[in-house]
């Protein structure tokens, strides 16, 4: 077991360093196997546990993730694949619906076969003969089906930057494999301390070399006490955002990446004191339910995820205090300590987004908002929290 990594004697739980870093790319980048071929080598299958799969000409098979179902979906000429990744879903029984509940079985991945033999394998309706990028991993998955113009950005590169631009740096957050890299990583000068916890700049990363996003690198303030971490807005400093196409000149974009990060460098301690300045953004006697419901209408933050949020409120109250929690600052810890919880890192990420952008808005704005809440009915509570906890709040 690795020791702790402790930055200004506070020790950080779960981050990690550079090497091992690396050692955790390389392990997962062991069990990868890229190939570069035409559709002509390969065959739509269901495989002994009935399950859709692509055949290669070996006799390999592997089922492919959802992420690389809707990029076949694409080639096909079958939009997004939402069908195809349905036919893979078991659906639950509802009574509000009155639909009976469907266990998926060996007759849908049939029909996907088919499917696909009348889309991406119809040799009048897509080359079959065109070289293609397939990813496939060890574990009988494939990840990627992409145009041989797709412009892989590997992750190991990618981590030699930010090493030769920040040596002293640790990731505290790492949701990084062979396929796609999401991560932050702190730089300890510029941790702070305030009344109720460290702070310390950051750069949020991401990468993939699967097409499931694009090189970014963007600021972002790290909160000691409950790792919650905010993405700061576009307003107060452009990341890097490079897609990955045609010819990739590394050394530009190297070039690119290392200038952006040292001009985050440069306004992170001000992220951080902006932060810390939203505790004086009251909500006067307005709930701060209310003040949520009104962010979740104007950042479009879905239902699912608002009883969760606040939940999250209640616990920051904890470690904030009363005096702080009711107001930007509140709502900020709030949606971040959400974020950790989301399963999905991208909708993390969108969720820190949002914090970002509450966390960057003028006073006078934060006022109007908090003032809209005020006048907010039991419809518009309903729409947000569903019936049940709107009827509470509004009790």
């Amino acid at each position: 077991m690795s020791d702790p990594i402790v930055v200004g004697g506070k020790v950080y739980k779960n981050a990690i360093t550079f090497d091992q870093a690396y050692d955790r790319l390389a392990e997962s980048k062991r069990q990868v196997n890229d190939m570069t071929c035409p559709l002509t080598d390969w065959k739509p299958v269901v495989n002994g546990d009935g399950a859709f799969a692509l055949e290669n000409k070996s006799g390999a098979q592997y089922v492919p993730t959802d992420h690389a179902l809707s990029q076949m979906a694409v080639v096909g000429g079958n939009q997004g694949g939402g069908f195809l990744k349905a036919l893979r879903r078991n659906v639950v029984a509802t009574n509000k619906e009155k639909t009976n509940g469907i266990t998926r079985d060996r007759g849908d991945s049939e029909l996907m076969v088919r499917i696909l033999q009348n889309t991406l394998f119809h040799k009048d309706r897509v080359d079959q003969t065109k070289d293609r990028f397939f990813r496939t991993w060890s574990d009988g998955t494939m990840r990627a089906l992409l145009s041989t113009q797709y412009a892989v950005v590997n992750s190991e590169w990618y981590l030699d930057v930010l090493r030769d631009t920040i040596p002293t740096g640790v990731f505290t957050r790492w949701n990084g494999d062979a396929d796609t890299l999401r991560a932050d990583l702190l730089v300890p000068d510029t941790v702070r301390k305030a009344d109720d916890s460290d702070y310390g700049g950051q750069v949020h990363i991401g990468n993939s070399e699967i097409g499931n996003r694009r090189v970014i690198s963007a600021c972002s303030i790290f909160r000691l006490v409950c790792t919650n971490g905010m993405i700061a807005a576009k307003s107060l400093g452009e990341g890097t955002r490079k897609v990955h196409r045609g010819d990739l000149d590394l050394e530009t974009l190297r070039i690119t990446i290392t200038s952006n990060i040292k001009d985050q460098l440069k306004i992170m301690d001000n992220q951080i004191y902006n932060l810390l300045g939203m505790k004086a953004y009251g909500v006067g006697d307005v709930s701060m339910p209310l003040v949520f419901a009104q962010l979740a209408k104007q950042y479009k933050l879905g239902r699912n995820v608002m009883p969760k949020i606040l939940d999250a409120y209640a616990t920051e109250g904890e470690l904030v205090g009363i005096k702080h929690i009711n107001s930007a600052f509140g709502a900020i810890q709030a949606i971040t300590r959400q974020a950790q919880n989301m399963a999905d890192p991208m909708d993390m990420e969108s969720m820190e987004i949002v914090a970002g952008q509450i966390a960057a808005m003028p006073r006078p704005k934060w006022d109007s908002l908090v003032g809209m809440a005020g006048k907010l009915g039991k419809a518009d509570l309903e729409s947000v929290y569903g019936e049940a906890l709107a009827t509470a709040i509004a009790a």
